[in-house]
């Protein structure tokens, strides 16, 4: 066993390099083209219908079928409305009383 203080070793650290500053703008360039959107007004709003109708119906947050993070959140948000009727007892053959 050996004694503290002994068998210490020393370490060197090495600062690393640092990354390339990004390119300089030249006056006049245009911005890059934005990335549209993968959803709009009309999207959001049937996403909501669809997860309400779901949400009254009984059905399983599972059962969305969108894979988009902003669609399905309209989903999910009509789907717990939805839930919330029913458990009211507010809907009666898919239509609220």
């Amino acid at each position: 066993m050996a004694k503290k203080g002994q068998n210490r070793q020393t370490v060197t650290l090495t600062p690393l390099p640092l990354a390339p500053p990004l390119p300089a703008r030249t006056p006049g360039a245009k911005k890059p083209a934005r990335k549209p959107l993968s959803w709009d007004l009309q999207s959001l709003s049937k996403a909501y219908e669809q997860g309400y109708l779901a949400g009254t119906m009984g059905m399983v947050r599972d059962s969305c079928p969108y894979l988009g993070a902003v669609v399905a959140a309209a989903w999910e948000g009509g789907w717990e409305d939805g839930l919330i009727e029913r458990s009211r007892g507010a809907v009666v053959h898919g239509s609220v009383v």
